[in-house]
């Protein structure tokens, strides 16, 4: 989902007067609506205008981790999938569902009308991915990823690199998603 400035208005004696306002970010999982003076004797109209909504997922249970927006207004999310028609891009990292669940990254573009890359990671048990983030090069890094079953680094070892770190594991690709 993504929003554009709110319009906020009232209507007076049958005219809309438009006030000045818009967002405010209080807190790292907090938003509220700044607006400038107006008269509070009379109904005041915010609408969140919303820039775009849209579906991602297959036909069993989908679930997001995590969200990051690029500098360019792309949306890259993560997650895990039982679906077995979830859906991938040509090109993908892994078009099929190895396993019970299996993490997933996907790359949205600007508008939320077309994915730029979509892919399943995993092995042959449940994994999921609960959180993501982008560089400002636009690489995408799955964090927080778990892969219970068959091990997935071993699975996979001629094409991921693993890097540890305190609170995370994350695998990349070699080969960079973005490029896909």
């Amino acid at each position: 989902m993504r929003q554009h400035k709110p319009t906020i208005y009232q209507v007076i004696d049958g005219t809309r007067r438009d006030v000045e306002g818009g967002y405010v970010i209080k807190g790292k999982r907090s938003v509220a609506f700044r607006v400038s003076p107006y008269d509070r004797t009379r109904p005041l109209v915010i609408d969140p205008v919303l820039f775009y909504s849209t579906y991602l997922g297959g036909s069993n249970s989908d679930v997001g981790g995590g969200i990051a927006v690029d500098a360019a207004g792309n949306a890259y999310v993560s997650g895990n999938t039982a679906s077995t028609n979830f859906p991938t891009t040509s090109g993908a990292f892994r078009t099929t569902n190895s396993g019970d669940l299996d993490a997933f990254v996907a790359k949205l573009n600007s508008t939320g009308s077309a994915l730029v890359y979509s892919t399943y990671l995993g092995g042959g048990g449940e994994d999921s991915a609960s959180s993501i983030a982008v560089d400002a090069a636009g690489n995408a890094y799955a964090l927080r990823l778990l892969f219970r079953g068959r091990r997935f680094e071993e699975q996979e070892s001629s094409e991921t690199e693993r890097t540890t770190r305190t609170t995370a594991h994350q695998w990349r690709r070699s080969k960079d998603l973005s490029q896909q």
